[in-house]
C-alpha cells in the first residue's frame, strides 16, 4: 500500500515521527518524499476508490502537522492546489458536455 510505504520512508528520513499507538505527525512537511506521487494519484487515478484514499491521506498529513509558523501557509498551498484540481475536473466536465452536444 502507497500510504504505508509513504509513512515508513518518511519516518526513516525523520519527516514523520510516530508514538507508541502508531499516530503519527508530520514534521517536516516541506521535506516530505512522496507527496507529488500521492496528488497525482489523487488528480488522475482511474479507480475511485483509489482517488478518493489518497486524497483522504493528503487531508489527513495536512491535520497531522506539528505546530509551526509554516502551519498556516502549508494550509493555503493545500486549499490552493485543492481548489486548482476541482477547476480543472469542472472545465473537464464543461468541455465533455460540449463535445456530447
Amino acid at each position: 500500500c502507497f500510504q504505508t510505504y509513504f509513512l515508513l520512508v518518511n519516518q526513516n528520513e525523520r519527516h514523520v515521527v510516530t508514538n507508541n499507538q502508531n499516530m503519527y505527525q508530520v514534521a517536516r512537511f516541506n521535506k516530505l518524499l512522496g507527496t507529488d506521487t500521492l496528488w497525482q494519484i489523487a488528480e488522475s487515478a482511474t479507480q475511485a476508490q483509489v482517488a478518493q484514499n489518497a486524497a483522504r491521506f493528503l487531508i489527513h498529513m495536512h491535520i497531522q502537522l506539528v505546530q509551526t509558523s509554516e502551519r498556516r501557509a502549508i494550509y493555503k498551498l493545500f486549499v490552493d492546489r485543492a481548489m486548482s484540481m476541482l477547476a480543472d475536473v469542472h472545465a473537464q466536465i464543461k468541455k465533455s458536455e460540449h463535445d456530447d452536444s
